[in-house]
């Protein structure tokens, strides 16, 4: 028996028993956003809320795109990984 939880790590409502076999490109991209929400976390000091909050809400530096939605891609996970390098060290262009 297992809880299913979101791309964010929140616990959905119903919980599942089985076992399902992920594909390749899924398993990257639930490791990738996983890796996105641990640096967004901690971009935040540690402040889970404030981090989930920043990966949904739409950024103009990023095209008006939410962190999450431009992270759908390889290329734009990696943007997102940028940006949030740049502002955990304060380089803001």
């Amino acid at each position: 028996k297992f809880q299913l939880m979101d791309p964010m790590g929140c616990p959905l409502e119903q919980e599942y028993v089985g076992y399902y076999a992920m594909q390749d490109d899924e398993f990257d991209s639930a490791v990738q956003l996983a890796r996105l929400r641990a640096a967004a976390i901690e971009m935040m000091a540690g402040n889970e809320l404030a981090a989930i909050d920043w990966l949904s809400e739409p950024k103009e530096v990023l095209g008006g795109k939410s962190p999450l939605a431009l992270a759908s891609t390889a290329g734009g996970a990696r943007e997102v990984e940028d940006l949030i390098g740049r502002i955990r060290h304060g380089v803001f262009s």
